[in-house]
């Protein structure tokens, strides 16, 4: 009896704090929301109550570089949130072939509900939320002799949903799938400063088993004045990308398998099966070029080859090359009809 006692006594519980051990980072994947790309590193608190990351991005709209700090909090319900940027790289375009650069800083206050449903073969995600942020810009180049360095205090209000079937190894993309997102910011301090984007995939089974059709579609309406906000607008690909007072665009992609490589090297990467996707963007924007109403019209055709990895054998990483044809003028780069890139497409759905 003497030892059960014991025993009990050496497994009682104790009390852990709430701020024990708050950035305990534990893993690192790739995140998409088309036009941004990238990776963040990961970390929670023992209770789970308390999340932060590490993040850096790539926008393929501006071509910008964004590296920042979030944190949320999950003890009650909503989840509050609190993050920090800093972007570099960024571009003010105009429309007529001239574009100004700058860097800015953001600090940023949300509140948010995110709902994940499972039933059966299908899995859901929702999340609607609402944040306050103060951003700092530091033009360069000539922007710096014409514009001052304001800061811009908006508020951004956001919903996105998912719906995917179960997905089979093989499968490049959810037989049946849909993903939507909508976004709209509004400036404070600068009169009719706002900008509202909607974004959506649409995945349905190919001709064979493997093979997946994925249709996008982009709508933005915004104000007249330059464009303060940073670009999340899906433009058509080849080109670069306009931020007007209306646009939308609609592209076909059809993704397929070509080999199933099965090798490695020296177990740092290993390939698990090269991939192309054919693809047509159609975009059509609504701007004032010199001084009148114009309707633009970008549109594009290419290919994509992807490489699925596996990085030391553990980290799925994708990369490839993209080649683009374009139909119209682009109106920041006249003189280019056929655009190569490399790309590093991960993940389709929002997670």
């Amino acid at each position: 009896m003497n030892k059960v006692k014991r025993a009990a006594l050496k497994t009682r519980s104790a009390n852990t704090k709430k701020s024990f051990r708050l950035f305990n980072f534990h893993s690192w994947r790739p995140v998409i929301n088309d036009p941004e790309f990238g990776y963040s590193v990961f970390g929670d608190n023992v209770l789970s109550s308390f999340s932060n990351a590490i993040s850096y991005t790539y926008n393929r709209s501006d071509k910008s570089h964004t590296i920042g700090f979030s944190a949320a909090y999950a003890g009650w319900f909503p989840v509050l949130s609190l993050a920090a940027e800093e972007s570099f790289n960024r571009t003010l375009d105009t429309a007529v072939g001239k574009s100004i650069s700058f860097n800015s800083a953001k600090l940023t206050a949300g509140i948010s509900v995110p709902l994940r449903f499972i039933n059966g073969r299908t899995s859901k995600y929702f999340n609607v939320g609402v944040g306050y942020n103060i951003e700092q810009y530091y033009y360069r180049g000539v922007g710096k002799n014409v514009l001052t360095n304001n800061s811009i205090k908006y508020i951004n209000s956001f919903l996105s949903f998912s719906n995917a079937s179960q997905q089979a190894r093989q499968h490049i993309n959810p037989r049946w799938a849909q993903s939507i997102s909508l976004n709209y910011r509004d400036a404070f301090n600068f009169s009719n400063s706002h900008k509202f984007v909607a974004n959506g995939s649409f995945y349905f089974p190919g001709l064979f088993v493997n093979h997946s059709l994925v249709i996008d579609a982009s709508w933005q309406k915004r104000d007249t004045l330059p464009d303060l906000f940073s670009k999340n607008f899906s433009y058509s690909r080849g080109y670069e990308a306009l931020s007007t007072r209306r646009m939308y665009k609609l592209g076909v992609n059809y993704h397929f398998p070509i080999v199933y490589p099965d090798w490695g090297f020296a177990n740092i990467i290993f390939f698990q099966r090269i991939r192309a996707n054919a693809f047509y963007d159609h975009t059509n924007a609504k701007a004032r070029v010199n001084g009148l109403l114009t309707e633009i019209k970008n549109r594009s055709a290419g290919g994509e080859l992807y490489f699925d990895t596996k990085v030391w054998n553990a980290l799925p990483v994708s990369f490839g090359v993209r080649f683009s044809h374009l139909f119209d003028t682009d109106l920041l780069n006249p003189l280019v009809k056929n655009r190569w890139e490399i790309i590093i497409p991960i993940g389709l759905i929002p997670q």
